[in-house]
């Protein structure tokens, strides 16, 4: 691959950076939150829930309005979005305002990371594709490993705005480097709306969509309420949680990068199916870890590995199912991944509400479970026809 190539997935990958710290910054700053804004642990976990049904609508939406446009346009404009929507929620003194810059923010993450991950497979060639995809999507692992535990420091021990800005401060830096560094003329394949039709139909990859929905929402059911779990199960204070989420976003930086290597080497479906079924017994192995921060830790390590080795495949896969049609297939994706956001978070919010904390692992386990048989028995071609476009 050529080193200016090579360059812009480094800064597809910061951007992404900065999303994915975002998205997973209010379960590192829920008491803060919940104490400055005056609100419940259930309503600090629905922000995550707001910012993610505005994405899972509003990919597939822009990926139809926008499929003409430049990428590198759309790479800017979603930047500019990102950067509005944190500065909107840094300077919010209520609850109202915080959840209206996440909603802005996640327009723009809507649009830049299906949009970052397309330009990836378009300057890629094809034995090398899958680590690209890897590659760009490292950055949201990377915000895991790396933005996570520093944001959710800079919230414990100055203020939840503080990590927010933090974020603003990477998408800024985002925004300068896409503006002077992507090039023009990139573009994705022409489509109507009714290609989304008939490829859902189809049932690998609609099934492959609803193994990345039932994935993400076991991840946000419990990890929106991370640190009322390791309260629970093993007595950490809030103000050693950073500490622990670094511990997982490692894992998950790992995770993401052995999820497309293995995926190369011995298969997507393979690694998909590992990864459902690993992540499912470190749901339930929390349960029995008896709180010993040491099996804790263990834990943490699996389930940031398992988690994280699922999307690097999950999209080559459908790559693969579709590969003339990859704009509208990785749009559906990143939709499938937010909407398991929301559900996820959205049931976590009611199970801290109305149950009790061990629970939301026990429906953590069970939808692993249930995501692996459903993939297991719904993939089994390696590739489709390509959806052809009336345009």
């Amino acid at each position: 691959m050529k080193k200016k190539n090579t360059l812009i997935l480094f800064i597809l990958m910061l951007g992404n950076f900065a999303i994915g710290t975002g998205t997973l910054i209010f379960p590192g700053i829920l008491f803060p939150l919940s104490e400055d804004l005056g609100i419940s642990f259930s309503e600090a976990g629905q922000l995550v829930t707001f910012y993610a049904l505005t994405y899972a609508i509003a990919s597939p939406v822009i990926a139809v309005l926008a499929q003409k446009i430049d990428k590198k346009t759309m790479l800017v404009v979603s930047s500019i979005f990102l950067v509005v929507g944190y500065g909107t929620s840094v300077l919010a003194s209520t609850y109202t305002f915080v959840v209206v810059g996440q909603m802005i923010a996640a327009f723009g993450a809507s649009v830049f990371t299906p949009t970052s991950s397309l330009v990836a497979v378009k300057i890629s060639d094809e034995k090398n594709r899958t680590k690209a995809i890897g590659f760009v999507f490292a950055g949201f692992s990377l915000g895991t490993a790396i933005g996570l535990p520093v944001g959710s420091y800079l919230g414990e021990h100055m203020g939840w705005q503080y990590a927010l800005g933090f974020i603003l401060l990477c998408a800024l830096i985002s925004l300068f480097l896409v503006l002077f560094t992507v090039p023009k003329g990139i573009y994705g394949e022409p489509f109507n709306s009714s290609a989304f039709k008939e490829l859902l139909k189809r049932k690998a990859v609609s099934f492959s969509l609803l193994t990345t929905v039932l994935q993400m929402t076991v991840q946000m059911t419990v990890f929106t309420f991370i640190a009322l779990l390791l309260n629970h199960y093993a007595s950490i204070p809030s103000t050693d949680i950073p500490l622990y989420l670094a511990i997982f976003g490692v894992s998950a930086f790992i995770g993401t990068f052995l999820g497309s290597s293995l995926a190369d080497k011995v298969g997507p479906r393979k690694v998909i199916v590992t990864a459902l079924i690993g992540l499912g017994l470190a749901m339930l192995s929390l349960n029995i870890s008896g709180g010993f921060i040491i099996a804790v830790i263990l834990i943490l390590v699996i389930w940031g590995i398992m988690g994280f080795a699922f999307h690097p495949p999950l999209q080559a896969h459908l790559v693969n199912l579709a590969p003339k049609s990859s704009s509208i297939v990785l749009a559906l994706n990143a939709s499938a991944i937010y909407a398991g956001s929301a559900l996820g978070s959205f049931n976590g919010s009611q199970i801290i509400t109305f149950l009790e904390v061990p629970y939301l692992t026990y429906l953590g386990c069970a939808l692993a479970f249930i995501a692996s048989a459903i993939f297991y028995f719904t993939n089994k071609r390696k590739s489709l026809p390509t959806i052809k476009s009336n345009i």
